[in-house]
């Protein structure tokens, strides 16, 4: 390693990778690092995007993969250094519908089928690091970090494990690695695991090795292939992602703390434990059905087997069930010779359907034995959830009740959809269109009642576990960034924090127990209050939270300072072209004056034709002598000058007081901390 890491705490790396889910800027990045360390910026700092990599924007089947590459440069410093920050989830995609991200998590991590994403950040982390080494002078070697949360988490300890492709790498409430994944992407393991247990090489197989022997054999085989320092983790113990190490699979691999952060909460463990590991694998078989699908044509190919619906489905329900309003039970003949194209249309659109039926046919089964396996086990699981008070024994119930009215309906679908299959036996066009549209739709209408039945239990579940919602929600938030980032910011115990606003990432500080006289001695040789802020509640002890948005402090010191330079020059420059225009140009013209008096006093004869004329033979000029009186520039003029610059210049040491008073009041409010004094040197 040359040099000091650049981005080298947790809350300044955590910082980063929040700005990851907006829009990661080299101004942004310098005021994290500027923030943070209280040091000046290096020389050089570059932002590469995914979405500008060829190899991973022009895929033809995009996997929801986001990350970018902040490299830092400083020849002098001896910086040469890449950061690569990898996206967690994310409900949607940018300008999407489609949850790409939680599809991958499901197809990849729960089912342990796709690489996508896992090949997209082994593709951008060599693409960019060429550009790189193609861009930079190669006399400082270039260090490669990277830094996750979340599924990026998931992808870079993965690429760290089978690749080893940084130097470090820091991840933050990560999806941990699992071991029917890691044999899905890497093929050694595979063969490995294959040889070792004796099984064909066959992935179904892989269940059949008890899931603890695997995970053993997983985290021993990696431990011994890397520095399992170089994957330092920071865990949130309340957060949803940490009690999937409680289902099968799942290794624990990597250095780092897990840390409790929530009172009275122990996260999801056990109630994760609860969940029998024939429930998982047959939710994993579930998706990997359609892992190859999803592989080949992404998200879109993987709705469309996994439901059985195609486009124009409900298009073609609609007109068919408009057509049937209007018509009677005519033969075809007739039909055809009535309304012509209408019929045949309509017969067309009933034909096009079969394959959609065909289809849900053989996906309801596969619904249904997930929903049967997950019934089966309900109880138990729900005794845990109430055991851990998520929920109370009658939502319990609720639950239960609502699952089982679920697998009734789907039984009942299954059923409707052979019915309209039967209708397909016959020759179709050999049945009157009438009876036809009315035996379809009627079976038809009979499946979506019971899809209807369906949608309830599924509100019910969600009206009577509203608790469970509520408990995984506290999950899902120390899940985020922003918990994390919340809980650095307060780490150091003390009455002085930091707290950071997830909107504008900008750092506030806090001193907690003010009391009004405590916070007035403080302020008592400083100017300007307005500066320290705002006060919030009074604690416990009576005194005051006193918040102070550094980051929009640093904004107004910069800009003041900025406005101020550039209006004192301009004012400056105003002065000068007065001096030079206005009363420069005076006394020139007086000096020129001046000038012609002397020269007409030295030389008198000089004047003697201008004088007398043509007499000049009967006068001579001897000597001249000029009393001269020239009046200084009327006051009108010098004194608007003087006192306008006057003002202005009066105004401008003011305002820069004033800055500077906000910077002690900062300063003394916080103790003189060194950091923020820091932070405003080189702002």
């Amino acid at each position: 390693m040359n040099a000091q890491k650049v981005l080298d705490s947790d809350l300044l790396r955590a910082r980063i990778v929040s700005m990851e889910y907006d829009e990661v800027t080299e101004s942004e990045v310098r005021r994290l690092i500027l923030e943070e360390t209280g040091k000046e910026t290096p020389e050089n700092i570059t932002i590469y995007h995914s979405n500008d990599i060829d190899a991973i924007h022009n895929s033809e089947v995009y996997s929801g993969f986001d990350g970018t590459v902040i490299h830092i440069y400083d020849e002098v410093q001896g910086i040469n250094q890449m950061y690569t920050i990898v996206r967690g989830s994310e409900g949607t995609e940018k300008d999407s519908w489609k949850p790409k991200d939680w599809i991958y998590n499901g197809m990849a991590i729960g089912a342990g089928q796709s690489s996508a994403q896992y090949l997209d950040t082994l593709t951008f982390q060599s693409e960019v690091s060429e550009l790189i080494r193609q861009r930079t002078p190669n006399n400082i070697s270039l260090e490669s970090y990277g830094i996750a949360h979340s599924l990026g988490g998931n992808n870079t300890m993965n690429a760290q494990l089978t690749d080893g492709i940084f130097d470090k790498l820091y991840v933050f409430n990560p999806a941990p690695p699992s071991v029917f994944h890691l044999a899905y992407l890497d093929r050694d393991f595979r063969i490995r695991i294959m040889s070792s247990f004796g099984i064909e090489h066959d992935f179904s197989q892989l269940r059949s090795i008890p899931p603890d022997e695997l995970v053993a054999f997983g985290e021993e085989y990696y431990k011994s292939r890397i520095d399992e320092s170089s994957i330092q983790r920071l865990v949130i113990k309340e957060e949803m992602l940490f009690g999937l190490l409680q289902m099968p699979g799942f290794m624990d691999i990597g250095e780092g703390e897990v840390i409790s952060t929530i009172d009275g909460h122990d996260g999801i463990q056990k109630v994760a434990a609860a969940i029998p590991d024939e429930v998982i694998f047959a939710f994993q078989e579930y998706l990997s059905e359609y892992a190859e699908v999803y592989n080949q044509e992404g998200f879109d190919g993987f709705f469309r087997e996994m439901t059985g619906i195609r486009p124009g489905l409900m298009d073609a329900i609609s007109d068919l069930r408009e057509i049937r309003s209007r018509e009677t039970p005519y033969t075809l003949q007739t039909f055809v010779d009535t309304v012509g194209a209408s019929a045949r249309y309509s017969y067309h659109l009933i034909l096009s359907l079969k394959p959609t039926i065909e289809r849900l046919k053989e996906t309801i089964p596969q619904v249904l034995s997930l929903v049967r396996t997950l019934r089966t086990h309900l109880l138990d699981i729900v005794e845990v959830m109430v055991e851990q008070q998520v929920i109370t024994f009658e939502q319990g119930q609720e639950l239960v009740e609502a699952v089982e009215s679920l697998e009734a309906e789907l039984n009942g679908m299954h059923s409707d959809v052979n019915k309209m299959l039967t209708l397909y036996q016959t020759n179709v066009m050999f049945v009157p269109i009438g009876v036809l549209l009315d035996d379809f739709l009627f079976e038809f209408e009979t499946f979506g009642k019971r899809l209807e039945k369906v949608n309830k239990d599924w509100t019910t579940i969600q009206t009577y576990t509203s608790t469970i919602v509520d408990y995984f929600h506290v999950s899902a938030e120390a899940h985020k960034m922003d918990h994390i980032i919340d809980y650095l910011g307060k780490k150091s115990g003390s009455d002085i924090y930091k707290v950071y606003d997830p909107e504008s990432n900008d750092m506030i500080y806090v001193h907690d127990g003010l009391t009004s006289e405590a916070l007035l001695d403080k302020l008592a040789n400083v100017n300007l209050f307005g500066a320290v802020g705002g006060t919030s509640r009074t604690n416990r002890s009576g005194g005051q939270e006193v918040y102070v948005n550094i980051s929009s402090a640093i904004r107004i010191f910069r800009k003041g300072k900025e406005v101020c330079a550039n209006l004192l020059m301009e004012l400056s420059r105003m002065q000068q072209a007065y001096e030079r225009d206005v009363l420069g140009d005076d006394e020139r013209r007086k000096q020129r004056l001046r000038q012609q008096i002397h020269q007409m006093e030295q030389n008198p004869n000089v004047y003697q034709r201008q004088f007398f004329g043509q007499t000049t033979q009967v006068y001579s000029i001897r000597r001249i002598s000029v009393q001269e009186f020239i009046p200084a520039l009327p006051q009108t003029i010098t004194d608007s000058f003087e006192e306008f610059f006057y003002h202005y210049r009066k105004d401008l040491r003011q305002t820069t007081i004033l800055i500077e008073e906000m910077r002690v009041a900062i300063e003394t409010l916080f103790e003189h901390d060194e950091h923020i004094s820091n932070i405003f040197k080189y702002a």
